[in-house]
């Protein structure tokens, strides 16, 4: 085995996924040293070194876009999101959390153009943000083109009232964020770029652990 070229960031919880031209773009996370995500986002090129080594150990990561920029995530650090490779080579970033702590969930999704190291670029993005916001989900290509997005948890407000304290004590009343699993299903639309709710086919929401989740989706 080889020690290879260290990344640019340490970081964890983030994604690492394999682009068309057999490079690898690693996205968000957080580092050792904070419960806050990282913005930041990198690339490992086997092409780049410094001094030619035997192949299998060739290679560098780089932070920058094709101008020195640095490459970043436009809406914020997220970690415990997908990343997903498309049919027309870019990659979709759905989803995931801006900090373990609170742990709300992104709303939102982005798409990396490994061709100019860019996010978003010309536009080039989701019409909508997700039907349900969440995390530590699943984001899976069909043959259809179409990426089902499924599983995760959710971030929800409740308020609970504590019994054991009088009305009007600020322990009988008091509001919380909890994140239960999420059941529905829903698609992104590459070709309308556009989140939609996964129904089957009576029209109803596919959720998971029914009969629906089993059959055909649209």
């Amino acid at each position: 085995s080889y020690l290879g070229p260290p990344l640019e960031t340490d970081r964890y919880f983030h994604t690492a996924t394999r682009l068309d031209n057999g490079q690898v773009v690693i996205v968000g996370g957080t580092d050792e040293n904070s419960f806050t995500s990282l913005n930041s986002v990198e690339v490992f090129n086997q092409s780049l070194f410094d001094n030619p080594p035997p192949e299998s150990i060739s290679g560098d990561f780089v932070d920058t876009n094709f101008v020195g920029d640095p490459i970043t995530l436009i809406n914020g650090g997220r970690m415990y999101h997908t990343a997903t490779l498309l049919d027309d080579g870019t990659v979709i970033i759905i989803g995931g959390s801006f900090d373990i702590l609170i742990a709300l969930a992104v709303p939102n999704a982005e798409i990396y153009d490994p061709q100019l190291r860019e996010f978003n670029p010309n536009g080039v993005e989701p019409t909508n943000q997700m039907i349900t916001p969440r995390f530590r989900h699943t984001a899976t290509v069909l043959a259809n083109g179409k990426v089902l997005i499924a599983g995760g948890q959710k971030s929800v407000d409740e308020t609970i009232i504590d019994p054991n304290f009088p009305p009007g004590s600020p322990f009988f009343q008091f509001d919380i964020t909890v994140f239960p699993t999420e059941k529905e299903f829903e698609f992104y639309n590459i070709s309308s770029r556009t989140f939609e709710q996964a129904t089957d086919i009576t029209g109803a929401v596919t959720t998971i652990g029914t009969t629906g989740a089993t059959g055909a989706m649209y």
